[in-house]
């Protein structure tokens, strides 16, 4: 069993393109809106100088980064999946 796992997963890792294995489009628009998510939470501090209106355009600016980036170069699902648990961006840094 355990041998059929591991081929398995080097499968899966090898042919990154392969469905099931790397973030779809709709996966990375998740992590876009967990990035947006987890920086609002964040930023939204009582001694945080900035208005609410910069801290949304920066989120909406860094969600589009993390969806261009994602998208380009898809990562695995596993990756994804971890990045969707995340509670804070030091959390979703790691994943």
């Amino acid at each position: 069993m355990k041998k059929y796992l591991s081929s398995a997963l080097l499968l899966c890792v090898s042919l990154t393109a392969v469905s099931g294995c790397t973030a779809s489009e709709e996966d990375c628009a998740k992590l876009g809106d967990k990035f947006v998510e987890l920086f609002m939470k964040e930023s939204q501090t009582e001694d945080n100088p900035l208005g609410e209106e910069i801290l949304k355009s920066a989120a909406d600016a860094g969600r589009t980064e993390v969806i261009k980036q994602c998208t380009a170069e898809p990562p695995l699902k596993s990756s994804i999946d971890c990045a969707l648990k995340a509670e804070s961006m030091s959390e979703l840094e790691k994943c």
